[in-house]
């Protein structure tokens, strides 16, 4: 079952679409093979940055038709890469589909210049988006917004430079007037107004720190008002302390009752490791949230739960709600060292009370990486949840994926930031 089957068909349907009505179009002169193919790929590239910047938004609506934030993220790169690969065929394809004669009559210069400088643009802001683990987030945020301005610069350059009338009323000028007034309202969005009105739902302040031994640090939240979630699900949150990066960042809930939420947070980049080192009580947050899909309770009879270090947190924040467990769950828990296992004791003491649960301690200081080739599943008629390092996670999923087929597998996958 394809539970992200609309967001398949958001994007199917916006390129379908994009080049069904470039194909369809009449041009102002007659063009050859390439100079149609030229013009199809730079009406792709633009719609292609559109679903972009709407993916952008951060909308719950969006997450579901996707089936996670995850999957929203990978669309929204590929979609990005996809983009600016079809920047680069129109501009290489453009002038073959014109003699030197219609060449010389095309339209205005410095929308032609225009489009060059997007192009430009986009190669430059990608290369800076490559190296995004050697900057600061703060850093390479900044610049990943300024995808705004190429996205720019190339609306103009369609719209005044291209051999197809699009200052005239038609499908084609319709439809790349619509999806670009969105795509740029969506980076505008983004850009100015986000965190200035989802970061005033929310908000609270730090009434509680706790340290653990392996780099963890837990915050308790006091919110001004109850904050409605699931356990399993996660948050976007600002700390409002200075020293202390402004942008939000992600993190899983571990635990709380809405008025009050707790957060576990792992030393995982420059981030994480000043708030761990400089955060103190008394300092106001804000949240946007909930996100995430790994709702326990949707889930089947028979369930999988693999976490592996601070992915162990939405978890926790399920057994933390739930005195009483009624699936059936083996819990995978990877760590290293007894000091990484954060919440080992936790588990042990719900495990001797709750039958249905039985949990598979890793300290892979000790042992090897887990392998589930080591604990094959007995019945594949179960939900396989996971939260942990990206690469690890979307291993797992694609190994589950591979050998245990009607398995359902829902998952969390952090990167390092």
């Amino acid at each position: 079952m394809m539970k992200n089957i609309k967001g398949n068909m958001l994007i199917i349907g916006t390129m379908a679409i994009t080049v069904a009505l470039w194909l369809l179009a009449q041009p102002k002169t007659e063009l050859n093979f390439f100079g149609v193919f030229s013009h199809a790929a730079g009406g792709v590239s633009l719609s292609g940055f559109f679903l972009v910047f709407l993916l952008s938004i951060r909308s719950r609506t969006i997450e579901k038709w996707f089936n996670g934030m995850e999957n929203v993220y990978k669309y929204h790169k590929w979609l990005a890469i996809g983009s600016i690969a079809a920047v680069l065929l129109h501009s290489a394809t453009i002038k073959l589909g014109f003699t030197d004669d219609v060449l010389a009559i095309r339209g205005p210069e410095m929308a032609a210049k225009v489009g060059g400088l997007s192009q430009n643009f986009f190669i430059l802001l990608t290369l800076v988006a490559l190296l995004a683990k050697k900057m600061k987030y703060e850093n390479w945020r900044f610049f990943h917004r300024l995808f705004i301005v190429p996205y720019a610069f190339g609306l103009f350059h369609t719209f005044k430079s291209s051999w197809y009338d699009l200052q005239t009323v038609s499908p084609l000028s319709i439809w790349t007037a619509v999806t670009g007034v969105i795509g740029m309202a969506s980076a505008l969005y983004m850009l100015f107004f986000y965190q200035r009105v989802q970061f005033n739902k929310n908000k609270g302040t730090i009434t509680g720190i706790r340290k653990f031994e392996n780099s963890v640090i837990e915050l308790e939240m006091t919110m001004d008002k109850p904050f409605d979630y699931k356990a399993g699900q996660y948050i976007f949150l600002k700390v409002f302390q200075k020293g202390l990066e402004s942008a939000p960042h992600p993190f899983s809930i571990s635990g709380g009752d809405g008025h009050k939420i707790y957060v576990a947070v792992k030393i995982l980049g420059d981030f994480t490791q000043d708030l761990y080192d400089n955060v103190q009580v008394g300092t106001p947050i804000s949240m946007d949230g909930p996100f995430g899909h790994m709702i326990f309770d949707e889930g089947k009879e028979k369930q999988v739960w693999v976490a592996a270090g601070i992915g162990i947190a939405p978890f926790i924040s399920y057994l933390d709600k739930n005195a009483q467990l009624e699936q059936n769950v083996a819990l995978y828990y990877s760590y290293r060292g007894q000091q990484g296992a954060v919440y080992r004791k936790f588990l042990e003491d719900y495990q001797a009370k709750n039958p249905n649960l039985m949990v598979h301690f890793h300290d892979t200081a000790v042992l090897k990486r887990l392998d589930f080739r080591d604990y094959p599943l007995k019945n594949e008629d179960v939900t396989i949840f996971m939260c942990g390092p990206d690469k690890m996670i979307t291993g797992f999923a694609n190994y589950f994926k591979k050998h245990y087929g009607q398995a359902e597998i829902i998952f969390e996958a952090f990167k390092y930031a």
